[in-house]
């Protein structure tokens, strides 16, 4: 909502808050759009925040609520137990009630749609519920649609269906008053109190199909901008990552040497999650001298690759890393060795164990000493991964697989530039990187493009 809650559409629907109710950090600085600029300390904008003392409101209503509609937020829980009951998220006033609700229900325990048959106190309501268990303290993006042609409601949580309800047309009805964030209203007054943070609200007078709900949830919002350009600052929070062991900044560059010891380590990018979708990206330089080839050669490897798997960017975790994106050895199949861009996304693990996961590499073989951007992607919507590498002279071809699963990991865990961990390998980088980017959401192809115009070393 960025600090105000006016409408920005330009339609003067202006929500004014009333009671007790603050601006905090919200999830992204712009609705409808890709943040993917940001300056130090405006990464995240502001949602409007409310204690169970404070909602907001239109002075007029926005909805047909008897044709189609839909209604979308992102939404933070400051708990889950609800101690003084629901936490309604949005709604449209009637004259007893509200003829729908998006909530958390403390009841079940789970994100609501309801849409009421009358306008009357004590009104039944037809509930679409979650299936997905809210968690406090974690943004998650809801819609709510109505499609009076299908003749029934469905309830999005992160971009995914979740649940629907038939709605018989004979059961809704028009609502006249006020539209509203953070409570309900029932049995003539305002109830359910939401507990939280509410960012980027929107409103549209259509039932908005499966892909465009999952499109929003998956807006790009930059966590982490790490340019390697003479310092190790992120330019999205303005902290800096520290340095060990054989790294410099030289050359406006991050230049690992051959001794596999280089990591630069920075905090956990606010609000990224491994479990919902996600984009990371970087210029990637991959240094193998005719020395190293020459020392490298052998009966299994005749042609003296880089055999090993190298990380670019990955997470920190007990054993194993959620995600490592990079560069990789893999057998050629002709009784050698070739290196490939490489972006791996590992399965949910407890303790020591390790059940595998999901890699997806460049076709061909890696240019060495070639600078290359690479991007990977995670839709957690449609469970895909694709990874997308281009050089001032070729564009390769995306790679991709589906049925992927992120898990987040250590949600206290540092980003790793340049390392990994892999129960004990390391996965140490060697040669150069730039312009490392961190993103909630997927970046489409043409997005991707300008990172790679802009950040190119």
């Amino acid at each position: 909502m960025d600090d105000d809650t006016t409408d920005a559409t330009g339609n003067e629907n202006t929500l004014r808050t009333v009671g007790a109710s603050t601006f905090a950090p919200g999830y992204s600085d712009s609705a409808a759009t890709s943040a993917t600029e940001h300056q130090v300390g405006q990464g995240v904008g502001q949602g409007v925040a409310l204690n169970r003392a404070g909602y907001a409101q239109t002075d007029m209503p926005l909805l047909d609520t008897t044709a189609s509609y839909t209604v979308s937020a992102w939404v933070k829980l400051a708990d889950t137990t609800g101690v003084a009951g629901n936490y309604a998220v949005a709604g449209q006033d009637g004259a007893h009630g509200t003829p729908f609700q998006l909530r958390y229900s403390v009841d079940a325990k789970r994100w609501q749609l309801g849409l009421s048959v009358a306008d009357t106190d004590n009104a039944n309501y037809l509930w679409a519920t979650s299936t997905s268990v809210p968690q406090a303290g974690v943004w998650t993006h809801l819609t709510g649609v109505y499609d009076p042609t299908a003749a029934k409601a469905s309830l999005y949580v992160n971009g995914v269906l979740e649940s629907q309800v038939a709605v018989p047309a004979s059961s809704v009805w028009q609502a006249y008053g006020k539209f509203s964030v953070g409570r309900a209203f029932l049995v003539g007054d305002v109830t359910e109190l939401f507990n939280g943070t509410i960012d980027q609200v929107q409103v549209w007078n259509r039932a908005l199909p499966a892909a465009e709900v999952a499109e929003l949830a998956n807006s790009p919002v930059l966590r982490a901008n790490y340019q390697l350009n003479g310092n190790t600052n992120d330019g999205v929070t303005g902290a800096t990552a520290s340095t060990a062991g054989g790294v410099a900044m030289v050359d406006n560059v991050a230049r690992f040497d051959s001794t596999a010891t280089g990591e630069i380590t920075g905090p956990r990018p606010q609000d990224f999650r491994g479990d919902r979708s996600f984009t990371v990206e970087a210029w990637v330089l991959h240094r193998w001298t005719a020395a190293d080839t020459q020392n490298a050669t052998r009966p299994d490897n005749p042609t003296g690759a880089d055999i090993y798997a190298r990380a670019a960017i990955s997470m920190d975790a007990q054993v194993y890393e959620p995600f490592m994106f990079g560069y990789r050895g893999n057998p050629d199949g002709q009784g050698g060795w070739h290196g490939q861009w490489s972006w791996t996304m590992v399965r949910e693990t407890t303790g020591n164990q390790q059940v595998g996961g999901w890699t997806v590499a460049t076709p061909g073989t890696a240019d060495n000493g070639v600078w290359t951007h690479i991007a990977g992607t995670y839709d957690a919507t449609t469970g895909t991964m694709c990874l997308y590498a281009t050089t001032d002279t070729r564009r390769m071809q995306p790679s991709c697989t589906d049925t992927v699963k992120g898990w987040n990991g250590d949600e206290l865990a540092n980003l790793f530039i340049g390392h990994g961990r892999f129960a004990t390998d390391r996965n140490y980088w060697y040669g150069d990187l730039r312009g490392v980017r961190v993103y909630s959401g997927v970046l489409d192809q043409l997005q991707i493009n300008r990172d790679t115009d802009r950040d190119h070393p």
